[in-house]
């Protein structure tokens, strides 16, 4: 797993769009996107020498220790993603996914023009990434349910983007 760029405008997006498959997480600010990144870039390894407290039952503390390697920056303040990064992934044949950490929509503590910047970021990427972008995962918190904010989203990308693959994905509910 390495980080092949971070942006924080679309000029910043990777060049090699179209070589390297890329499926996105997306959902409101706060639901738990870049944890579920990190769960996905780090299934492979071997959890058992990960210490968990007792008790804990299925939750994801920051007490457990993963793995060395890069991680999304994962928070409880909710808007701390302020930009796209891009985490690839490969095997031993050579054969590349990347996984996109994007900015969450909502609420977040940034000034309404930091919040409408990561918005419009995150439009770009969606609208003009192409057939790069193969699916969209979208989060919905399992404890809350579809909010307004994310049906203003999904009504959004159905009027620019309908050939775009999207998978809900509940999350909180462990």
């Amino acid at each position: 797993v390495r980080i092949v760029g971070t942006a924080a405008t679309p000029q910043e997006f990777p060049k090699n769009a179209a070589l390297v498959p890329e499926v996105a997480l997306a959902g409101r600010s706060n639901v738990g996107k870049s944890t579920l990144l990190v769960a996905l870039l780090y299934a492979h390894r071997d959890h058992e020498t990960a210490q968990r407290p007792p008790n804990m039952r299925g939750r994801t503390p920051h007490t457990v220790k993963l793995p060395k390697g890069v991680k999304a920056t994962v928070s409880s303040k909710p808007g701390e993603t302020r930009q796209i990064t891009f985490y690839q992934l490969e095997d031993r044949t050579k054969r590349r996914l990347r996984l996109v950490d994007l900015p969450g929509y909502g609420f977040a503590y940034a000034k309404p023009s930091e919040a409408e910047r990561y918005r419009q970021l995150m439009s770009e990427y969606l609208l003009k990434r192409g057939k790069a972008l193969k699916r969209l995962l979208l989060l919905i918190d399992a404890r809350h349910g579809m909010k307004k904010a994310d049906s203003d989203f999904l009504q959004e990308l159905q009027q620019d983007r309908l050939d775009l693959p999207l998978q809900i994905v509940l999350t909180k509910c462990d």
